[in-house]
């Protein structure tokens, strides 16, 4: 299998989640010149995939292939009396941040995308990737990596790219998609992180209400009369130069998320609503990593795998040839999965001294990647926990699938199941009966004529 690291500023990274497409190693990017026949100049080269990992891991939501029984989009309870998670997710035996929250949209437009097994990307999905890749190589460069020798080599590199982008967050005071994941109640579930930081998310909405009208305005200036595909424009506010590093003891980090719009306006309170939820999983997944209670020995039963068996020598071979600010010496008393997070924990606990209960997200130009705004959000475990409860209900098969309310039916026009999709016309179908009863109910009176 092959993969990818991202190299980070400072020094080198890498990131790496079990699926069968290729995974990112991180590295951080170094201010030193880079060898034209350097792993790192090499990929500088090379298109960077960790962003559209990212997406096949959590944003499609549909990533992984459906049974063939899964295939029709009619009646679909009919078909098959299995739970989505057992039709669905049951071989990756996870779920993805993204599996959480694609719900609260529409659930019976992710139940369609899921049968079908994929999702069309749109013009505005790519612009939207290109944005989050812009951003990512501020920070890293994505460097390729073989883990296809062992199983155990790709959780390896899940862990060095962990390792890196929290070093990232030690030294720069900033990392970007940095991977989580943990146990949810009795369920696996993975991401990846777009953005930590020790900026407070109301700090950076005030700095970003002065950027936003300024960074606009240049983008307009330099933008081209009819160019369909504008340079993405990022300003000095979302390099690591812009964000300092506390001193020990006040090192709280927070979490933000990017979105990409048409429009350059913010979205209502009610579109926010599964981005706020992404947040709060993303959240109590770091947590969990900072305070030690990942059970990382159930994930490795969970996946068949060996926690205390050696990477195989050409993975070991890769990152002692990284400039990964680990030596050789220790990657060798690191050598397994176990000892591989020993080094995460360390390094979240060196990285970080808490983690703030304030969370943001940025909103970006789909045109240039200019600022929009920035909303701050704020972490809520009561609503988390009520929402975990809804969705996983229905991963689990314990409700039927719900489509959206009537004051939501606007999202239909936009959906591309909108002709077939059965919540939609059963909804429109009690409406014309409705409408049919009380017809029946109070019939038109006749107009009496003067003559």
């Amino acid at each position: 299998m092959r993969a990818t690291m991202a190299m980070q500023r400072w020094q080198s990274s890498t990131q790496l989640y079990p699926s069968a497409s290729p995974c990112p190693l991180l590295l951080p990017r170094t201010a030193h010149a880079l060898s034209p026949r350097s792993p790192i100049a090499l990929k500088t080269q090379t298109r960077s995939i960790s962003s559209a990992q990212k997406q096949s891991l959590a944003a499609v939501g549909a990533a992984a292939t459906p049974e063939p029984s899964s295939l029709s989009l009619s009646s679909p309870s009919a078909e098959d009396t299995r739970s989505p998670y057992d039709r669905f997710r049951s071989r990756r035996k996870a779920l993805s941040v993204t599996d959480l929250v694609s719900n609260i949209w529409c659930e019976q437009q992710f139940e369609y995308t899921l049968l079908r097994g994929f999702k069309r990307k749109t013009p505005q999905m790519r612009r939207g990737t290109q944005v989050h890749k812009a951003l990512e190589e501020q920070v890293q460069t994505a460097v390729p990596v073989d883990v296809s020798s062992k199983r155990e080599d790709a959780w390896g590199l899940k862990m060095f790219n962990m390792y890196q982008g929290l070093a990232s967050l030690k030294h720069n005071g900033l990392t970007r998609e940095l991977p989580v994941f943990g146990f949810l109640g009795n369920t696996f579930v993975q991401g990846i992180v777009d953005e930590v930081s020790f900026v407070p998310p109301h700090t950076r909405a005030e700095e970003r209400r002065r950027t936003a009208a300024t960074a606009a305005t240049a983008a307009a200036a330099e933008r081209v009369a009819g160019e369909e595909d504008p340079e993405i424009v990022l300003g000095e506010e979302d390099t690591t130069d812009a964000f300092g590093v506390p001193p020990m003891g006040e090192r709280i980090a927070y979490l933000s998320d990017t979105k990409t719009r048409v429009s350059r306006s913010l979205p209502s309170s009610s579109q926010v609503r599964a981005t706020a939820i992404q947040l709060m999983l993303y959240h109590r997944l770091l947590s969990h990593m900072h305070l030690g209670t990942v059970d990382l020995g159930k994930a490795l039963d969970l996946f068949k795998l060996d926690g205390g068996v050696e990477f195989s020598d050409s993975f070991i071979a890769q990152m002692a040839g990284l400039d990964s600010g680990i030596s050789l010496e220790t990657l060798l008393e690191h050598n397994s999965i176990w000892g591989m997070w020993e080094l995460v924990r360390r390094q979240a606990e060196e990285s970080m001294d808490g983690i703030g209960a304030e969370t943001g997200v940025s909103y970006r130009s789909q045109a240039d990647g200019s600022m929009i705004g920035f909303m701050p959000l704020k972490h809520d475990d009561k609503a988390l926990d009520a929402h975990l409860v809804e969705v996983m209900k229905w991963w689990n098969g314990e409700r039927s699938t719900v489509g959206v309310d009537i004051e939501d039916a606007w999202k239909c026009g936009s959906c591309e199941f909108q002709d077939t999709c059965e919540w939609r016309l059963s909804k429109l179908q009690l409406d014309l009966q409705g409408r049919s009863a009380k017809k029946r109910k109070f019939p038109a009176r006749k107009r009496s004529v003067v003559v």
